[in-house]
């Protein structure tokens, strides 16, 4: 039995099947009969293709029968199918079974089969017999459990998993969904739709209608209405208890240096609810917040406690109360920002005992350093800092700096006594309420003396060792004792720092004389100033004082070594003095100026040469010198003879180029002969 299609059907198969209608029509005819047009994924097909009556005198064969079957889907073959021949039947065909795939396209929903006659003997060029389309869809499946929401007392909206993606919905496949208050009455629910495998179902009154709080059953049938196979799912609900309020509006903030004032606004204002109020400091990138919570059942709020000058993040959310109990779900957020007001600084800078430098021998005059405070301690916008000088029961009047970004400044000091120099910083609201860093400078000659022997050495760019030994102190200094070394470094040179300071604290330790310790710095040492201070304890008053910052010349790299040779030169004696021998002196190496650090040693070689080529005649004799030696005296020495003395300096990092020096040796010398030595080289 032929199926019978509606001109929608005709135009769907026109446009999907393109490629199966383009097949030549065979001039005889014929049919496809199955037990069903309805099928289900996953179930057999039975197929027939026969030939029609009056066709048997054309010599036709059913072993040139077979099927074809096309997905409709683009991009995808047709599928070839031999069948059997048919047993008993009066007509000349055959038969296949197929199984109906889920691999089409979802937007698919039937199966073309074409019966096929090869017509020539290489079976290059089929005709088609005839059609036949397949109605494919999932057979009802039990909807998973749904769940139902109630939006801010006004509407119910109850959602189902239908487990699959049906083919033939509003056409085989039908869903509905029925609720009641009593179970005795019944009614189609108002506002249904299915969209994949969901299936949504919302309850609403009218506009000026109140939505019946309480009691809802829920009857979901899904149901095929060809084969009449059906299922069915219940549900209960009590819809104050699935509540989900409207988001808070109209939230007004006021701030104060401490604390945020919040008000809001809610739709529903006859049904208690519960305000949860979650805010945090505003993260910066990737920081991870840190919230805090408030929970209030008024639509007002006050958060207290909180840092000045800083903005806040806020989340308000509501949820229904129930009996006094939260019930349901929780709102949608309102988020909203707000800064509290700005306060006076709650620190004051950093002010060590040994952060200062003289910048005479006098010590008329010192430059104090200082670390800013944190921005927490901030506060607001830090507009100056206030500088206090006291000596001798005399205030001098404040200095103040008009720039926030100062981390140094110039106090003159009276070096016949105590000065206590007082440090603050200010916001635009004042002054911090906090006691003044402060640090005291000593009387000249009164405190502890420098650190002798600063060496800084950098092991690498950004890594440094830094050595020194501790002062000389008369045994008769009874007045302070040695607490610590302060080791100082910033941005700067060797006149001092050109930005923060920075330290770290070595504790001093009875009878240790050499003392060091290493720093990572956060770039290269070239750029930054390296300095010690010695502090102390006064006995007497239990006051810190200290030496002040020694600022070190120099700083080197392990590894380095001087570019240039050391400038050696003979000395001129009396013959009497020289005695066949030579005196040679060069210059030393300096940190400053070669960028080097201390040399090991000093390797002299000394032999006679060939007057044409300079080179040695026999194997010099070596000497290897202290490194802190500057000179060299070359003795038996043989007159007339040319000779060539070099000096190669060594260090951690390998050796200096060669010095070399070449001369004519006689037996006695005036002065005025000696002046007259001939210099080879």
């Amino acid at each position: 039995m032929r199926p019978k299609w509606n001109i929608s059907l005709a135009l769907f198969l026109y446009c999907l099947g393109g490629q199966v209608l383009a097949w030549q029509k065979c001039p005889f005819r014929g049919a496809i009969n199955s037990d069903s047009s309805v099928f289900y994924f996953g179930e057999p097909i039975n197929l027939n293709c026969t030939l029609d009556p009056g066709n048997e005198n054309q010599l036709l064969s059913e072993s040139k029968l077979f099927f074809m079957s096309s997905k409709l889907e683009e991009g995808q073959d047709d599928r070839t199918l031999y069948g059997r021949p048919l047993v008993d039947s009066p007509r000349l065909g055959i038969a296949i079974v197929d199984l109906v795939n889920q691999t089409a396209s979802k937007d698919n929903k039937y199966m073309h089969y074409m019966c096929m006659y090869n017509q020539d003997l290489e079976e290059k060029d089929p005709c088609t017999v005839a059609h036949f389309f397949v109605e494919i869809d999932y057979k009802p499946l039990p909807p998973k459990s749904g769940s139902c929401v109630t939006y801010n007392w006004e509407r119910i909206e109850c959602y189902w998993d239908l487990s699959v993606e049906y083919r033939q919905l509003h056409g085989i496949t039908d869903t509905s969904v029925d609720y009641s208050l009593t179970t005795e009455k019944w009614t189609s629910c108002p506002s249904l739709k299915v969209s994949g495998r969901n299936l949504t179902c919302v309850i609403q009154e009218g506009k000026n209608d109140v939505l019946f709080m309480g009691q809802y059953y829920f009857h979901l049938v899904v149901n095929n209405t060809k084969t009449l196979d059906s299922v069915s799912s219940e549900k209960k609900i009590m819809s104050t208890d699935i509540v989900k309020p409207a988001k808070v509006y109209s939230v007004s903030a006021m701030a104060n240096k401490t604390s945020i004032h919040l008000k809001w606004s809610v739709e529903k204002i006859n049904w208690p609810q519960l305000f949860r109020l979650r805010y945090t400091v505003t993260p910066v990138r990737d920081q991870n917040p840190d919230w805090q919570e408030v929970n209030t059942t008024e639509t007002q709020a006050v958060l207290q406690d909180l840092k000045p000058f800083t903005e806040y993040t806020i989340w308000i959310a509501a949820i229904p109360l129930v009996r006094n109990q939260s019930r349901g779900f929780w709102s949608d957020i309102r988020s909203i920002v707000n800064k509290t007001k700005q306060d006076v600084p709650s620190d004051v800078p950093k002010l060590d005992p040994g952060f200062y430098a003289c910048v005479d021998t006098n010590c008329t005059a010192v430059r104090i350093f200082w670390k800013k405070i944190s921005d927490d301690s901030k506060n607001g916008i830090i507009t100056k800092y206030r500088i206090i000088s006291k000596f001798n029961k005399t205030q001098t009047p404040p200095q103040f700096i008009e720039n926030p970004s100062a981390t140094s400044h110039l106090v003159p000091v009276n070096n016949k006594y105590s000065t206590k120099i007082l440090l603050n910083v200010a916001t635009e609201v004042g002054f911090s309420t906090k006691s003044d860093s402060s640090l005291i400078v000593p009387p000249l000659g009164q405190g502890p003396p420098f650190p002798e022997n600063i060496i800084v050495e950098a092991q690498q760019a950004k890594f440094i060792n830094i050595s020194w030994t501790s002062p000389s102190i008369h045994s008769g200094t009874k007045t302070y004792f040695i607490t610590n070394y302060s080791v100082v470094w910033c941005i700067g040179d060797h006149t001092g720092c050109k930005g923060e300071i920075d330290s770290e604290i070595v504790r001093a330790e009875k009878g240790k004389e050499h003392y060091w310790t290493n720093l990572t710095l956060p770039d290269s040492f070239e750029m930054f100033a390296f300095g010690i201070s010695v502090d102390a304890y006064m006995k007497k008053n239990g006051r810190f004082i200290s030496s002040g910052i020694r600022w070190n010349q120099c700083a080197y790299a392990a590894d380095a070594v001087p570019d240039e040779p050391v400038n050696i030169n003979p000395v001129i004696e009396d013959p009497g003095v020289s005695n066949n021998s030579m005196l040679f002196t060069w210059t030393h190496y300096t940190c400053q100026k070669h960028g080097v650090g201390p040399v090991l040693n000093f390797t002299v070689e000394v032999c006679t040469v060939d007057n044409e080529t300079k080179n040695c005649q026999e194997p010099p004799r070596v000497k290897v010198l202290n490194g802190s030696e500057t000179s060299y005296r070359v003795k038996n020495l043989e007159s007339g003879k040319n000779y060539k003395i070099t000096v190669t300096a060594g260090f951690n990092g390998g050796s200096s180029p060669p010095a070399q020096y070449q001369f004519r040796s006689f037996s006695s010398l005036t002065i005025e002969e000696a002046n007259k030595v001939e210099r080879l080289t």
